[in-house]
């Protein structure tokens, strides 16, 4: 059995204990929000501590964390949500029963793409004579086109919604210009 004595300093170790944990824990909370400061639930967070001492938790539908029983030293905040940049904080020094809040503002991740030209592929052909089933426009047929936007729309639809070649040729010759579309004032 424990004399008086021996019993008050147990009671003083056990308090010297409590108050010597208590103060060497430290809790960090914040809240992980987007450009707009909408929240950002369900973000992967890890605390990387001392000695590489890593927690892992995950925001909640607010957007809210928290970590509790951290011992004094040296931490990096790294958060992670899919759409987001990743984020790692500078370090930040805890210190005994201590509160730290930590809010962290992420940014939308940029789409990196890579495109790639290259010069061996197929080469486009422009020759008028391989064009099949093209109408090639020249010199006096351009010129034998209407000036009047309306008309020139119409003459064109006409030539670009035919198939049969009777059906262009009769397009083209009238489009020809006559002896009286030459000289307006005729």
């Amino acid at each position: 059995m424990a004399s008086p004595a021996q019993k008050l300093g147990l009671a003083v170790a056990l308090f010297w204990v409590g108050s010597v944990s208590a103060q060497v824990a430290a809790t960090l909370e914040g809240q992980i929000t987007d450009p707009s400061g909408a929240a950002v639930p369900q973000a992967s967070i890890q605390v990387v501590g001392p000695h590489g001492i890593i927690q892992d938790s995950r925001t909640d539908t607010q957007g809210r964390y928290r970590f509790t029983g951290l011992p004094d030293g040296d931490y990096r905040i790294v958060v992670t949500s899919p759409g987001f940049a990743r984020y790692a904080s500078p370090n930040l020094h805890f210190t005994s029963s201590r509160l730290l809040t930590f809010d962290v503002r992420l940014e939308i991740q940029q789409e990196k793409q890579n495109v790639t030209v290259s010069d061996t592929g197929s080469q486009l052909g422009v020759d008028a004579s391989q064009s099949v089933g093209q109408i090639v426009l020249r010199g006096s047929d351009l010129d034998s086109l209407p000036d009047d936007a309306e008309d020139l729309a119409n003459a064109l639809q006409m030539l670009a919604g035919s198939d049969e070649a009777s059906h262009r040729r009769a397009a083209i010759q009238r489009l020809q210009p006559t002896p009286t579309s030459l000289c307006p004032a005729c």
